[in-house]
């Protein structure tokens, strides 16, 4: 996947980047690198981004932790030009409070579903020829059990490369 830019570098470029949690259960051979190459072929390759919650702080915490994601995830653009951009917060998120703040998964489901719309809707302003999708996890209490779409922004007639508008 490696091309050669006007001063013979290699530019390496990856599908994905993948916004999701820093929680031990998603990640490791059987986790989320599992359930992408189900989803995005054997070999999938992605850049990682992972603060706590996933899309937590994208959607509760201040300008500040939102800019720095969002700077990231820019960089990470310029870098890779990666296709699509996923969103994946999992059930039972310590960042989310899970077990004190909803009363069933249902209630759970909707509000991290809610959160990767915005967040969704935020990135597609940001990055307006991304490809954005969102997923949940599902996670017991040591692994990934399971991935959930939830979000698929329409693809539109995009013509160009995926670039960042605004600051990084």
């Amino acid at each position: 996947m490696g091309q050669v830019d006007t001063q013979n570098r290699i530019v390496q470029s990856c599908q994905l980047t993948v916004i999701t949690c820093m929680d031990f259960r998603l990640h490791g051979a059987t986790n989320l690198p599992h359930y992408l190459a189900q989803r995005f072929g054997e070999f999938a390759t992605y850049d990682l981004l992972t603060p706590p919650g996933g899309c937590y702080p994208l959607v509760h915490e201040g300008e500040e932790e939102r800019e720095r994601i969002l700077g990231h995830l820019a960089l990470s653009i310029s870098l890779r030009s990666p296709e699509t951009i996923l969103i994946i917060p999992h059930i039972n998120c310590g960042r989310y409070h899970a077990e004190r703040r909803f009363y069933c998964e249902e209630e759970e489901v909707d509000r991290l579903t809610q959160d990767v719309l915005l967040s969704g809707k935020m990135l597609l302003n940001r990055f307006p020829l991304a490809q954005v999708r969102g997923f949940i996890a599902r996670v017991d209490s040591v692994m990934m059990t399971g991935l959930e779409e939830v979000y698929s922004a329409p693809v539109e007639s995009r013509s160009g490369t995926l670039q960042f508008s605004g600051n990084p």
